[in-house]
């Protein structure tokens, strides 16, 4: 288990440009949440470890129904895929562990 307190502004410049333009508001609805905080979410639970239950409060991190969402659809359309592949090919450590872009942000 490790310890993730969301992304630091240099993680998430090199994580925005591969995610996807975000979605049109289709209806009626809540609008889009904004990606930062469902990615700071979805990486605490695959970082940590711990249950979705237990995610955080705060502005930084999305809400658990909008984050499983997401870390569902991303799975399906290897979103997340990209995602961590363009981590590895950024930082050039293909020997360490997937999460290891992340240590800056005591992802450990």
């Amino acid at each position: 288990m490790g310890r993730f307190d969301g992304l630091t502004d240099t993680q998430w410049q090199v994580i925005e440009p591969l995610l996807p333009k975000e979605p049109e508001k289709r209806g009626k609805g809540y609008p889009h949440a904004p990606w930062r905080p469902i990615c700071n979410t979805i990486l605490w639970v695959l970082i940590t470890g711990s249950r979705w239950c237990n995610i955080p409060r705060g502005e930084q991190w999305g809400s658990r129904p909008g984050a499983h969402r997401w870390l569902g659809r991303w799975q399906n359309d290897r979103t997340l895929d990209k995602i961590l592949r363009g981590c590895l090919k950024i930082f050039k450590q293909p020997s360490q562990n997937v999460f290891y872009c992340f240590q800056g942000s005591q992802a450990y």
